[in-house]
């Protein structure tokens, strides 16, 4: 929402308005036994091997080709969700690089998961 409030499709009293129902949200959270995830995953890859996984899943609607304005929205989402990532302070987090991973291949996937679950046995999750 905030991507769309530096954008212009949202204004800033819909985003107050956004905001301020996503505080009524986390106080109900409060009243929750769990606050959080146990462990938040966040994918990271660089622009251009995210750019080539968006072709490759084939998605028209996805495609810069045919709306050229995605192009600037997936950079300003890459560049903030770096950042939104390192600013999490809800619980553990962990980064996985993608950029030598295809998770559609049996052994990255494995590769992937065996790092979640070596991460959740340190966390004492699993």
């Amino acid at each position: 929402t905030y991507i769309n409030t530096l954008q212009g499709s949202i204004s800033q009293e819909e985003y107050a308005i956004y905001l301020e129902l996503l505080d009524n949200m986390m106080e109900e959270i409060d009243a929750l036994p769990k606050k959080a995830p146990d462990l938040l995953i966040y994918l990271d890859g660089s622009f251009e091997s995210i750019m080539a996984n968006i072709k490759k899943r084939g998605r028209s609607y996805e495609q810069v080709d045919a709306n050229p304005e995605l192009l600037a929205y997936y950079k300003l989402l890459h560049k903030h969700y770096s950042q939104w990532y390192e600013d999490y302070n809800y619980g553990p987090k962990m980064k996985i690089s993608t950029d030598d991973l295809d998770i559609a291949q049996e052994a990255d996937w494995q590769k992937a998961f065996g790092l979640i679950e070596q991460e959740m046995k340190k966390l004492g999750l699993r």
